[in-house]
């Protein structure tokens, strides 16, 4: 009896316990990857072309834009910057020019000593005048008014007033070196204009400040 009854118990434990202990066995469940159809693909690929498309034509449109807009205010600058640039370039020459005279004075004293506007004293102030404010000043404006111009996007107000401005500038320096080759400059380095050619001088700058607070 004991040995039957142990078989059948062991019997139960295999076909009901056993299972019940471990959990049932589940197989993964797999999914197999949809895959598009070819319309669907074909749609989808049109619409990235038109998406790129429309992306590329907008920058089309921008940088046209932006460069329609620069011409423009390169237009409005030509006149003025180009009178200031070339004033300066003059005024270069003529710089150069009173400084190889002083230089050469300086090794021989007796080169054009009968003319007394054109002694070291007075030539070499002259050179300084003219560089200074002949040559870079009018490089420096020319070149401010340009870059302000780009720099704020818009167009360079009063044009026309700023080339008598620079026609003034250029009566300024003139005048005041001649007044300094005649003996009446200040006898300070670096501000030996008279007071009325620094004062048109001022002038100038007062109306370049004015359109560059336009701006």
């Amino acid at each position: 009896f004991g040995r039957h009854f142990g078989a059948d118990a062991e019997l139960l434990f295999r076909l009901v316990l056993q299972p019940l202990q471990h959990g049932p066995q589940r197989q993964p469940l797999q999914v197999e990857p949809a895959v598009p159809s070819p319309r669907r693909r074909e749609d989808r690929g049109e619409r990235e072309v038109s998406m790129e498309g429309a992306v590329h034509g907008e920058e089309a449109v921008a940088a046209r834009e932006e460069v329609l807009w620069r011409a423009r205010i390169d237009a409005s600058c030509r006149v003025p910057v180009m009178a200031f640039f070339a004033s300066s370039v003059v005024w270069l020459l003529v710089g150069s020019a009173l400084a190889l005279l002083a230089s050469w004075k300086l090794h021989a004293p007796n080169f054009l000593a009968d003319w007394a506007g054109l002694t070291f004293g007075r030539v070499r102030p002259a050179h300084l005048s003219v560089v200074a404010y002949g040559w870079a000043s009018m490089a420096g404006i020319g070149a401010l008014l340009w870059l302000e111009a780009r720099l704020c996007r818009v167009t360079l107000p009063w044009p026309g007033l700023l080339v008598a401005g620079c026609a003034l500038w250029n009566v300024g320096v003139a005048g005041g070196t001649w007044e300094i080759l005649a003996g009446q400059g200040t006898s300070v380095e670096w501000l030996e204009f008279p007071p009325f050619w620094a004062a048109l001088l001022g002038v100038v700058f007062l109306l370049i400040t004015v359109v560059s607070m336009m701006m």
